[in-house]
């Protein structure tokens, strides 16, 4: 639902009738490029992995089509590839180093953390400058200091907690089960503590800058995007929802130990709280893509007279999600190729944006780019969801 002050903003703004994408992917034709992409992968050591993620994006951006014209993906594999190396390399240190020293792991910590901006604009640029619409790139013109500004003002205290989480786990490591408390172990809950509080306060506030700083740097040839969110809307709409749903099923699943074990005096009549208590994990984290998604898509606009929006509905989503789990554990993975279809043809044409002549808009959207000048794109490719 839109709040008011979007609708003050934007009311007037809007023309024309809504037009949804059409999704053409197949799974038998998805499934053959699949099977050879794995392959050459393993028989590659997973270098081919960059270029088979390429012929994946090249079949599914072709395989949309909005008013009569095909989606296209760009990007060159060798940018893929570096991003995997340079973040593959962190990853090891951050994972690995313990067994060498916990100063290791901790330049690995720093490394991701003061690396994370700047992968994730360069990023943002090779994402959308590789994706074109009708011959028109898309474009991402935020900057690295704008991302650092941003990462910093809300992320130090997560940092800070991380550090001295990372300092203290040899000796908590090291503590006699048998011991009372020490004072580490006090220090360990108080750092807890603070990251609970950390994540309620900071969390909401930190995403929502994320979303507001990519989706108003990001272009369509000249025409600019805009999404209208405020910290207040996504605490309500999102984060206090997805939140309240892992809350719900926690205290489920050890209300259910509490009942069946001590009270009941069966504890192995849990089994079926227990498969319970993953599908709720399950559908919590299908309930996350989908709000996010749902969010992002029903506040955007373009240039700024057209408006995006989402039909997208959790149950629809969620079922669609639960088969496609079942089928991919049932068939050992062979299924996945049909699985990825039905869900990004239910995401994908559930989706609208607000046009009557594109061709027009089209016009518009390539006359305009000279004003803005193009850019030098020098990036690679870092996966991250930010409700795409």
């Amino acid at each position: 639902m839109i709040d008011s002050d979007m609708k003050k903003d934007t009311t007037d703004l809007s023309v024309g009738t809504f037009k949804s994408p059409i999704f053409h992917g197949q799974g038998m034709e998805f499934f053959k490029i699949w099977v050879v992409n794995i392959l050459l992968t393993i028989l590659t050591l997973g270098i081919y992995s960059a270029w088979a993620k390429v012929r994946n994006l090249k079949y599914l951006y072709g395989a949309t089509e909005l008013e009569n014209a095909r989606f296209g993906f760009h990007g060159d594999p060798v940018a893929i590839l570096k991003g995997r190396i340079i973040s593959g390399v962190i990853l090891i240190l951050y994972l690995f180093g313990a067994k060498l020293s916990v100063y290791v792991t901790l330049l690995g910590l720093l490394l991701i953390y003061f690396s994370f901006p700047f992968l994730f604009v360069k990023s943002m640029k090779f994402r959308l400058s590789n994706t074109s619409y009708r011959n028109i790139r898309f474009r991402f013109r935020g900057t690295i200091k704008e991302a650092y500004d941003i990462w910093f003002k809300y992320t130090v205290p997560f940092l800070i907690y991380f550090i001295l989480s990372t300092l203290m786990a040899p000796a908590i490591n090291s503590m006699d089960n048998n011991s009372p408390a020490s004072p580490t172990l006090y220090a360990f809950f108080i750092l807890l503590i603070l990251f609970v509080i950390f994540f309620f306060v900071l969390a909401p506030k930190f995403y929502n800058a994320v979303i507001n700083y990519f989706y108003n740097h990001a272009y369509y040839g000249g025409n600019q995007f805009k999404i209208v969110s405020t910290v207040q809307t996504f605490k309500k709409e999102v984060f206090m929802p997805i939140v309240l749903r892992y809350v719900g099923i926690f205290v489920f699943f050890f209300a259910s130990i509490l009942l069946f074990t001590f009270i009941l005096k069966a504890a192995s009549a849990i089994v079926f709280p227990t498969l319970l208590f993953y599908i709720g994990l399950f559908a919590c984290f299908i309930y996350f893509l989908y709000s996010i998604k749902h969010y992002v898509w029903s506040r955007l606009f373009l240039n700024p007279e057209h408006k995006l929006n989402s039909r997208l509905e959790f149950k629809p989503y969620f079922k669609i999600s639960l088969v496609n789990g079942a089928l991919i554990l049932c068939s050992l993975g062979l299924l996945y190729p049909w699985a990825k279809m039905r869900s990004l043809k239910y995401l994908i044409e559930n989706r609208e944006i607000q046009i009557d002549d594109f061709d027009a808009f089209t016009a518009k959207a390539e006359d305009s780019i000279s004003a803005l000048g193009e850019e030098v794109v020098d990036t690679f490719d870092f996966d991250i969801e930010i409700g795409l």
